[in-house]
């Protein structure tokens, strides 16, 4: 039995209780390993086998733990150019647009000049 082999039973008896735990210890060692044991395979084709091996950790969870190496750099990038194009969640949920205020007479037709200043209303009932 290969290094590899055996760290994967290893890994298969302990990944039902520590999903992230276990990829963090074994996604790392297991790729050297491969690596290692097949000069051959390319970074691409390890992390290939370890997808294909390791269907318990979902693919990004195994893309985190691996080493650089074994990450498309150009892939990287984008994907950071893309969510800065986008912006980030937060910012995006916490801008809100601002409501405006409009006076009607009493027979609700819009006022157009009331003469004084009108604050916004704040819509604190939602």
């Amino acid at each position: 039995m290969s290094e590899y082999e055996r760290l994967l039973e290893e890994v298969k008896a302990k990944v039902d209780f520590y999903r992230r735990k276990t990829a963090r210890e074994y996604v790392p060692s297991m790729f050297r390993a491969l690596l290692e044991e097949n000069p051959n395979l390319t970074p691409e084709g390890a992390r290939a086998r370890l997808e294909k091996d390791c269907r318990y950790w979902q693919k990004r969870t195994i893309l985190e733990f691996l080493p650089d190496e074994a990450k498309d750099a150009k892939r990287q990038e984008s994907g950071r150019l893309g969510q800065k194009k986008r912006g980030f969640a937060a910012d995006t949920a916490a801008k809100h647009k601002e409501k405006e205020a409009i006076m009607i007479d009493t027979k609700g037709r819009p006022v157009e000049n009331p003469g004084y200043n009108v604050l916004p209303r704040s819509d604190k009932s939602k």
